[in-house]
């Protein structure tokens, strides 16, 4: 049994480091973007599904193929998936990317390729980076923990005062 709870606590204290490092890796778009990766869900850019969406940030790309990037023409999509049409050279470091729905783009909102979907896994990193979802998966058990710690702590106190 001590084996099994040892076992539980360490996934979980695995588990918040992951999610409190994903919540303070957010970038200026609002996108979690951790270790070169960009980590979106389907939700965040309309698309059907629960999916976990993992982008490899700034991949090599050419005409045909299908990327996210950073939406400047919708105010509520943060990340946008496109196909590229045309890429027109600008200078030796940037570009300008003719999306399969005629929308422009720089190459320093192009984000990269996917790498990994992974199925209904989007929504649980939905809900575990959510305010409430932190707050009573994550701050409150530890809180609990910490209260029970100190009863505990306490009652010992008392038994060996009684003791003397």
């Amino acid at each position: 049994m001590k084996k099994v709870t040892i076992f539980l606590v360490s996934i979980y204290l695995i588990l918040s480091l992951i999610i409190t490092a994903c919540l303070l890796s957010y970038n200026k778009f609002k996108v979690v973007e951790i270790f070169g990766k960009v980590i979106v869900t389907s939700s965040e850019i309309k698309e059907s599904g629960n999916d976990l969406i993992i982008i490899n940030k700034k991949s090599n790309y050419e005409v045909g193929d299908e990327i996210y990037y950073y939406d400047s023409y919708s105010s509520s999509l943060k990340v946008s998936r496109s196909k590229i049409s045309l890429i027109e050279k600008v200078t030796e470091t940037e570009n300008t990317i003719v999306l399969s729905d005629d929308k422009y783009l720089s190459s320093e909102y192009v984000i990269g390729k996917s790498i990994k979907i992974i199925p209904v896994l989007g929504v649980i990193f939905d809900v575990l980076t959510s305010r409430i979802g932190y707050l009573l998966l994550i701050i409150l058990p530890v809180f609990l923990l910490v209260l029970y710690s100190i009863t505990k702590i306490v009652r010992i106190i008392r038994v060996k005062n009684n003791e003397k």
